[in-house]
């Protein structure tokens, strides 16, 4: 059986890879669906790596992020609200200051 689903992990992200995603973002894709998540949320290559990380995190913890799309990405100021509430609960651990850094810095990618 685990056999079968690694191969669907791998159609999947042969898929993301050819719509373009960059290795930062599979890595995120990959770690998701490892984890059983629903990545759709969070695939969307306009979304950074860090971005898509802090996602990842927060549905593992059981979040739901619908609330946190604004338009047809994830709202970067919301998911950190979303995670500080989480981080009370005790459910996910706190963001160093690069990782926030780099949250406020680059939560979209650039397109080319």
């Amino acid at each position: 059986m685990k056999l079968s689903n690694n191969l669907s992990i791998d159609a999947l992200l042969d898929m993301y890879a050819d719509r373009g995603f960059d290795t930062s973002q599979l890595k995120q894709i990959e770690e998701g669906l490892e984890q059983g998540l629903d990545v759709s949320i969070y695939a969307k290559k306009i979304h950074s790596a860090y971005l898509m990380n802090l996602a990842r995190i927060l549905l593992a913890a059981g979040a739901d992020l619908e609330s946190c799309v604004v338009g047809d990405k994830l709202n970067r100021n919301k998911l950190l609200t979303v995670h500080q509430y989480y981080l009370r609960m005790k459910k996910v651990k706190g963001l160093n200051y690069h990782e926030l850094r780099l949250l406020q810095m680059y939560p979209y990618k650039r397109e080319k």
